[in-house]
């Protein structure tokens, strides 16, 4: 059974701040040298998604929409631009910027569609948000990075410090 979620962003800053080179220990271990495979790796990591996501309320935080980027495919440009009564060339003009990978993402930090705690444009928001914090498939290869956002949302956080607990080993 789970601890009881935190969900305080200043606590959760302050852990995982303090646990920094141990969470990093442990996602080498995780990557290298657990014995596990990718099926039973990414089906603990979707049991534990699973009930933390049940036991917090994302639409409470918004801490994603304050500090993190916002990658957009083609269809999220056009689903938005529709959304805002613009053409997807005016919405790329006024709302997107090349992110450091060449792909198109929100160009605002804050993301302009945070409103309060929530997303003004929250039926089509774009699909990385729609699959945020992204830990349920292909954890090991895709999903293992995506820890690192820890200090930002109560549910990374939760889910590894829950990972932490129930992965044996020394890291």
């Amino acid at each position: 059974m789970m601890m009881h979620p935190i969900t305080d962003l200043d606590e959760i800053r302050r852990l995982t701040e303090e646990r920094s080179a141990g969470d990093s220990a442990f996602r080498a271990y995780v990557t290298r040298s657990l014995g596990w495979s990718d099926r039973r790796l990414s089906a603990l990591v979707h049991e534990i998604a699973e009930e933390v996501t049940a036991s917090i309320d994302c639409t409470q935080c918004g801490a994603c929409c304050r500090e993190l980027d916002v990658n957009l495919t083609p269809l999220d440009i056009h689903t938005l631009a529709w959304r805002l009564k613009m053409t997807p060339a005016e919405f790329a003009k006024r709302h997107t910027r090349r992110g450091e990978t060449g792909d198109q993402e929100i160009a605002a930090k804050p993301c302009p569609f945070f409103s309060g705690t929530i997303c003004s444009v929250y039926d089509d928001r774009p699909e990385t948000c729609r699959s945020y914090p992204h830990l349920r498939k292909g954890f090991r290869a895709v999903g293992l990075k995506d820890l690192t956002h820890a200090s930002v949302c109560p549910i990374v956080f939760n889910v590894l410090e829950e990972l932490k607990r129930r992965i044996p080993g020394q890291w």
